[in-house]
């Protein structure tokens, strides 16, 4: 086996000479394919048979025949090109590339957005495979350490090396069962009602909604925190059957809560807005076919209704 330390004595670039020779067997033939002289055609044969220490093509009456080893290099240079050309190449295709991507979420995405974006990658025209994961400690630190492909989550808090595109931006709303002893007789939430109420927290892709406790607590005040589940729907069942209230975007109130009856009050105008993202590794920012899907896959975001806040028309 040839020692793989003397490639490093190989211009690559004779790989091409190479396929011509073997090809039409004959010096001047395969220059003139190439549009080279033929003293540079043999010049280039010379140092393939010194390399291979083999002739590779020998006068046979009127032509050239090839030597084994020619014969087998013949047999094997198209595959040889193409894995190198692959090698190299940023073209990206979908329907010849086989790629597992990871992509987490809250479960408000899983829900209602993914079923509806990710749908034209599940064809049999591509070859992906997708894994979805939640959106919480775990996915947070692959997606630092570029084990995670994409994540979708409120405005956080994140290294130079994650990149991002903003999907939209959304206001805050207050949800509460419509029977609250504090807020069913009201039509916005006072701030200074803030801390006298239970709060339910959304623990996973800045559901909490930190920038609600950042705004409060330069003011002297917090939230008081009683429960704190792994996504929002579960927050809606706690709070159609407490007294606990939250704090969620409004376009995940508007259409996350199914078939509750639940009051949804306006926060005051002075509290942020929230903002959300799709965040990625910079490990995958030039990578062909990651491009790709984000290239194609955030023009769905932005267009998908239950994704938009602001945004979206009235």
């Amino acid at each position: 086996m040839q020692d793989l330390r003397d490639l490093q004595n190989v211009n690559l670039n004779l790989l091409i000479p190479l396929k011509a020779l073997l090809e039409h067997r004959n010096v001047s033939r395969a220059a003139e394919s190439m549009n080279l002289t033929q003293s540079t055609m043999s010049r280039y044969l010379a140092q393939l048979r010194d390399f291979f220490d083999d002739p590779l093509l020998v006068r046979l009456g009127t032509g050239y025949v090839l030597t084994p080893k020619g014969k087998l290099i013949g047999q094997n240079i198209d595959a040889v090109l193409a894995d190198i050309s692959g090698l190299f190449s940023n073209e990206f295709n979908p329907a010849t590339h086989r790629r597992d991507f990871h992509i987490t979420a809250p479960d408000y995405v899983m829900r209602h957005v993914f079923n509806e974006v990710l749908a034209p990658f599940l064809g049999r025209d591509n070859m992906f495979t997708f894994h979805l994961h939640d959106w919480g400690a775990t996915a947070r630190d692959k997606l630092l350490t570029g084990d995670m492909h994409l994540a979708i989550s409120l405005d956080d808090v994140f290294p130079q090396n994650i990149h991002r595109r903003i999907i939209d931006e959304d206001k805050m709303v207050c949800v509460s069962r419509r029977e609250h002893p504090s807020l069913g007789e009201i039509d916005e939430l006072d701030v200074d009602l803030i801390p006298e109420l239970d709060f339910v927290i959304v623990s996973i892709g800045g559901g909490r909604c930190k920038g609600i406790d950042v705004w409060l607590e330069e003011r002297g005040m917090q939230r008081r925190i009683k429960m704190t589940v792994p996504g929002y729907m579960s927050a809606f069942g706690i709070i159609a059957n407490t007294d606990l209230v939250a704090v969620v975007p409004n376009h995940v109130a508007r259409d996350g809560m199914g078939d509750l009856d639940l009051l949804v009050l306006p926060v005051p105008s002075e509290l942020p807005l929230l903002r959300y993202s799709l965040w990625w590794h910079e490990r995958f920012h030039k990578d062909a076919s990651h491009r790709w899907l984000r290239e194609n896959l955030f023009p769905r975001l932005l267009a998908c209704p239950s994704q938009l806040g602001l945004s979206r028309p009235d």
